[in-house]
């Protein structure tokens, strides 16, 4: 708790004689709360030596301190504020929380301090009631903290208001503040996911459960459990098709050691559209020698390159894949690829090969090759593969098109 509460250092907390004495009674970002008076140079002193008694874990000294101060400064709002606020540090530096509230509490109704002490009194209260248990207290500060914040709201106030809710089985309610709380950081702590994980799962919402998994088992590839967790999940959602893809996930042990569970694991991402992830796991398992540079596994590998637009990694895996097929599939979308980035000449060799080996779709294959022709400026070649698409009934209209194009051109 004593890293999560957000102190600074009364050094740069107390400004010296001569601030502007202005209070904000409602929340204006465009006018923030400013001091309600000002700090005279006696109270600076008799605040700084209190903060270096903190410093020095002398905690019963500056807790006397602050309060042989207050009555010195009892005309002083602001004065006052700080000297609550000081002596509140002092009490939860040395985690006595149950003292240490009603000291921020009563800084806090003063309302004499500027915004940005403002808002970190209000997340320091919340904090302090949810560490004491007073789930209630801790609601409500933390809630009026984001209400009334006009800063960028600190991530750990919406996981301790998702907390609150998860414990009281109000799972609704908590999902909004947790994925904000995920959105509001990088560098994301697995038991936020885990937060996440419980709501998505308590709700029955098993997609999105198993997104949250897959998340988690990227980062954590070897935690068995969430291998576990994620075949159950898809268990559950037996009466969805989809969930059938990965259902081989169930019971699985030893992971990602085996081929097997590396191209399990390129199902699930390429299952949830995340063929990026996909081509990083088969290739990081191919590197490591642990699965073969079958046709099936390069296929699966180009397609996932291909589907993250990823087109010069796509163009290497079927490259090395197409000579392994027994007809000419690898070489079309080869050729497909190289037309995208308009590399006519590898295009038309590609085309070829897939017609030389056969493939389902001649009359589309024919078709591309003669635009790879044209644009080469090879009229006749071009011309020769689209009467042969012409012939397709598929590409028969398209084919007709490209030659009264031809014929309009000499």
């Amino acid at each position: 708790m004593k890293k999560t509460l957000a102190t600074l250092s009364l050094f740069a907390l107390l400004p010296l004689a001569g601030m502007p004495s202005v209070a904000a009674a409602e929340v204006n970002c465009e006018e923030p709360r400013e001091a309600s008076g000002s700090l005279s140079e006696f109270t600076y002193r008799r605040l700084t030596r209190i903060q270096e008694d903190i410093a020095e874990e002398k905690y019963s000294d500056a807790i006397e301190g602050a309060r042989k101060l207050l009555p010195k400064v009892e005309r002083n709002d602001y004065e006052k504020a700080l000297v609550y606020q000081t002596e509140a540090f002092a009490w939860a530096s040395q985690e006595d929380y149950k003292n240490a509230i009603p000291a921020f509490v009563k800084a806090i109704d003063l309302n004499a301090l500027p915004q940005q002490q403002h808002e970190q009194m209000l997340n320091n209260v919340g904090q302090l009631y949810y560490a004491v248990e007073d789930r209630d207290s801790a609601l409500k500060y933390l809630k009026r903290y984001l209400d009334e914040t006009c800063s960028d709201p600190a991530p750990d106030a919406y996981i301790l208001i998702a907390s609150i809710y998860v414990d009281r089985k109000q799972y609704r309610s908590a999902l909004p503040y947790v994925d904000k709380a995920i959105r509001a950081r990088k560098d994301v702590p697995e038991t936020w996911y885990q937060l996440k994980l419980a709501i998505h799962y308590e709700q029955k919402q098993f997609k999105q459960a198993a997104e949250v998994l897959v998340t988690l088992i990227a980062n954590h590839p070897i935690k068995e459990d969430y291998w576990k967790q994620l075949s159950g999940v898809f268990l559950e959602m037996k009466d969805d098709p989809e969930s059938l893809a990965v259902l081989a996930l169930a019971g699985r042990q030893g992971f990602l050691d085996t081929e097997r569970e590396i191209e399990n694991l390129a199902n699930v991402y390429l299952f949830l559209e995340i063929p990026y992830k996909a081509a990083q796991v088969l290739t990081d398992g191919m590197n490591a020698g642990i699965v073969d540079k079958t046709l099936e596994s390069l296929e699966k590998l180009g397609t996932a390159w291909q589907m993250a637009r990823e087109n010069a990694q796509a163009l290497s895996v079927f490259t090395e894949a197409a000579p392994l097929a027994a007809d000419g599939r690898i070489w079309h979308r080869l050729g497909q690829i190289y037309i995208d980035d308009e590399n006519w000449p590898k295009a038309e060799e590609a085309l070829k090969n897939a017609l030389a080996k056969g493939v389902n779709d001649r009359g589309e294959t024919q078709l591309l090759v003669g635009v790879a022709a044209w644009n080469q400026g090879k009229t006749d070649q071009a011309r020769s593969a689209f009467l042969a698409a012409r012939n397709d009934s598929a590409t028969k209209s398209q084919a007709q098109a490209w030659l009264a194009h031809l014929a309009t051109e000499g």
